[in-house]
C-alpha cells in the first residue's frame, strides 16, 4: 500500500511514505536530502551525484529498493548500504564506477539484485 510518494523539489519532503522519488533535479550531494524513514522504494536518478557516503542509509530500516542509476557516482563507501538489511534491489547502473571492492556492497542478507552495468569497471575485488 503507498501512503504518499515524495516529488517534491524541496529538500525536505512533507509527506510520509513508502516512495521517495527525487530525480532529474540536479543534485550533486545525497546528504542535502532527508529520506522519510518509513520509505521502502527510493530513487535518485538522472542526477549529479557523485559520491555516496558511510552510513547515509542507516536510518532506513524498511527500504527494499534503492536507484541510483544516470549520476556520475565515481566512489562508494565501503559498508555504505550495510545497515539496509530489508535491501533486495540496489540499482547503480550507469555511473562512473571503476573499482568494485569487496566491501562496497557487503552485509547485504537480502539483496537479490545487483545493477552494475554501464559503469567503466576495469577491477573486481576477489570475494565480492
Amino acid at each position: 500500500m503507498i501512503l504518499c510518494v515524495c516529488l517534491l523539489a524541496s529538500t525536505i519532503p512533507l509527506c510520509e511514505g513508502t516512495i521517495f522519488y527525487r530525480s532529474y533535479l540536479g543534485i550533486t550531494d545525497i546528504t542535502t536530502q532527508t529520506i522519510p524513514s518509513g520509505t521502502t522504494q527510493a530513487a535518485f536518478e538522472d542526477n549529479a551525484i557523485s559520491f555516496i557516503p558511510c552510513n547515509y542509509f542507516a536510518n532506513l530500516p524498511s527500504l527494499a529498493e534503492l536507484s541510483l542509476k544516470r549520476n556520475v557516482i565515481s566512489g562508494i563507501c565501503d559498508y555504505a548500504f550495510s545497515q539496509v538489511q530489508s535491501l533486495t534491489l540496489l540499482g547503480v547502473a550507469f555511473n562512473s564506477l571503476q573499482v568494485v571492492t569487496r566491501n562496497m556492497f557487503a552485509r547485504l542478507p537480502n539483496l537479490l539484485t545487483l545493477k552494475l552495468r554501464e559503469n567503466l569497471i576495469h577491477s573486481i575485488e576477489p570475494g565480492l
